[in-house]
């Protein structure tokens, strides 16, 4: 079965019945929905990532590393439909969330820090993109080094956060 077919049942979306198998289940919710999202499926991909994000909640806790996963991805799939207050909450929540627990310098945190800004340019806000934009490469170039691909990534990130700045578009 194709992973199409597969986000396109509805048997996907009902919980096994038994509860030894929810984990499994809630993973197997947040692969699709991160296929759905690279798919462009903004329907399946937000669905598939509040199931798995409510779920992994309930069996695991609002901070363990999965659930904050399936949160980061309905961010992402937020971002993707255009629904930036919803995602932006939902990745100021992850952000903050990794900062306490897995600390500043850990690259998940990075990461959600990195999708935050992200959010900030696609609705304009350069300074708050920026602030955290050049959070983000200055620490990965004191951890990773200057030329790590994910030091790189946040410089041309932040390249296009002051492009979109200064030619006033998003």
């Amino acid at each position: 079965m194709s992973p199409d077919a597969l986000c396109n049942r509805t048997t996907l979306l009902q919980p096994p019945k038994s509860e030894e198998f929810l984990q499994q289940w809630a993973q197997l919710l947040y692969n699709a929905a991160w296929y759905a999202w690279q798919k462009g499926n903004v329907g399946d991909a937000e669905k598939l990532s509040a199931k798995s994000m409510k779920v992994r909640k309930k069996l695991l806790g609002k901070e363990h590393r999965d659930t904050l996963s399936s949160m980061a991805m309905a961010g992402l799939a937020s971002k993707l439909a255009g629904w930036w207050k919803e995602a932006e909450e939902l990745e100021v929540q992850v952000m903050e969330t990794r900062k306490r627990v897995l600390g500043e310098e850990h690259p998940d945190t990075l990461t959600s820090m990195a999708n935050l800004a992200s959010t900030y340019r696609n609705q304009g806000r350069w300074k708050e993109a920026e602030e955290l934009g050049v959070q983000v490469m200055e620490t990965r170039k004191r951890v990773l080094g200057e030329e790590h691909p994910d030091t790189l990534t946040s410089m041309a990130d932040l390249a296009s956060t002051y492009l979109g700045w200064y030619c006033g578009t998003a």
